[in-house]
């Protein structure tokens, strides 16, 4: 909470200090700031979530041409106001907006834009960028010729302004994630850093070409440029819902299996919990991570290709049906294999039976069986099915699972992951707090004819 309190009296006091000495430019273009800040604020409602705590908006497009136009105190405002305008969807199925959220999130949200902001707007400014309109620091730019050979001749000062915003946002974000959720700072700062620039420097491009055309053509090319990047969220609108319902698809795929195998229910499900996990502790990327989810959803989906008999057997297996499950992961692979979406998270779900040394089956997937994603999920489909009842054996507790797994590191398993999925359970054991206690006895009777003999 002292965190948040911080980031919110820097940014809203330094807003308020460099107003006053860096604030000419406000009151004469109030009009023009009000229209961009109306711009910024309907491409923040525009957000597209991409996950469960990312979005991609194109906000920032209209944050650098206000910096470039009018400079960094002015920019600021403009972000300040339309971050309080904004009713933004981030995919959690309702609409959040000023009146329906939590009023220090908003204010922590505006302030960490008005501090990256200033941020980039003074890097820019300190290397001799050129501010276009009404600023100090504007020198006078008339004409297409003139306004492009301006802005080729501060490409080094904007990579300076882009970079120094994304740091300074990035860092106040992760900072707030390691306070919220205790894990390590640096892994936080450093997964939302490397997954914002790209992106930041691709709507940073579309910012100074939206600078370049409301110089010269005023607010109605500012309009028409909303044209063309509504029609991109349209687009990328719909490749989202293309890959929910392939997600949807695959958890159909992994349901049909659970209901073949009545002593697996829920079994993909733990599986892919599992795998999320390692991967947040490996810090894997956003593809690879997609790759595992896949994976870890279908990885015993050739068991569909089993017959029921076997599957539901109450007692150890004969060689034949122990060869004939062993099939499984080749079936699996043949099922999918001209899937071209799934290609990687086939040859994942291929090899997860490899072990660590090399054993395991099918052997014409020991190549694969190094790949990282098929030993996580080797280890996470081990560990569940040994803490899960099964018709030979009741299930092993969390700690005899582990010590299982602890004892064939380094064999069955990647000393890599048994490492990252013991800080993975540590993690969910402190984030689930400590257990509550159980509730008392009720205390014995008073009446010695309540209590009956115990051959009664």
């Amino acid at each position: 909470m002292l965190y948040l309190v911080l980031v919110v009296a820097g940014g809203l006091a330094g807003l308020g200090v460099l107003t006053a000495l860096d604030g000419a430019a406000i009151l004469p273009n109030w009009q023009s700031l009000l229209f961009l800040a109306a711009m910024g604020a309907l491409a923040e409602s525009q957000a597209v979530a991409i996950s469960k705590d990312r979005a991609i908006t194109v906000a920032f497009a209209v944050t650098l041409c206000t910096l470039l136009l009018y400079g960094p105190v002015p920019a600021a405002w403009a972000v300040f106001v339309s971050v309080l305008a904004a009713v933004s969807d981030y995919g959690k199925g309702r609409r959040e907006h000023l009146f329906n959220t939590p009023l220090h999130k908003t204010l922590f949200n505006a302030s960490s834009y008005i501090l990256a902001t200033l941020a980039g707007g003074y890097a820019y400014a300190a290397l001799g960028g050129t501010f276009l309109l009404g600023t100090p620091y504007a020198k006078d730019v008339s004409g297409l010729a003139a306004l492009f050979e301006a802005i080729a001749r501060n490409v080094p000062q904007l990579l300076a302004a882009i970079m120094a915003y994304i740091l300074v946002n990035t860092a106040s974000v992760a900072l707030y994630l390691t306070f919220y959720t205790g894990r390590n700072t640096l892994r936080q700062w450093f997964g939302q850093f490397l997954w914002s620039i790209p992106s930041l420097f691709v709507i940073g491009m579309l910012g100074v070409l939206l600078t370049a055309m409301y110089h010269l053509f005023t607010w109605v090319a500012v309009v028409l440029f909303f044209g063309p990047l509504m029609l991109a969220r349209y687009t990328f609108v719909l490749y989202r819902s293309l890959k929910k319902g392939y997600l949807d698809t695959i958890q159909a795929l992994s349901a049909s299996i659970e209901a073949k195998d009545v002593y697996t229910v829920g079994h993909s499900k733990r599986v892919e919990e599992y795998c999320d996990g390692m991967a947040a502790v490996l810090n894997l990327s956003a593809k690879r991570c997609e790759t595992l989810r896949y994976a870890a959803l279908l990885h015993d989906v050739g068991k569909i290709g089993i017959p029921e008999a076997i599957l539901n057997k109450p007692g150890r297996l004969t060689p034949q049906e122990d060869e004939a499950i062993r099939r499984h992961p080749e079936i699996g692979a043949k099922m999918l294999g001209n899937i071209a979406f799934l290609s990687d998270a086939v040859r994942v779900l291929r090899a997860h039976h490899i072990r660590y040394d090399g054993s395991g089956y099918p052997p014409e997937a020991a190549d694969d069986g190094r790949l990282l994603e098929a030993q996580i999920i080797g280890l996470a489909d081990a560990y569940d099915a040994m803490t899960t009842d099964r018709p030979y054996r009741k299930a092993l507790s969390s700690d005899e699972a582990l010590a299982e797994v602890n004892a064939h590191a380094g064999t069955q398993f990647a000393p890599q992951v048994v490492a990252a999925f013991e800080t993975y359970l540590r993690r969910r054991a402190a984030e689930a707090g400590p257990p509550k206690a159980a509730p008392a006895p009720a205390a014995a009777p008073a009446d010695a004819d309540a209590a009956a003999p115990a051959d009664a």
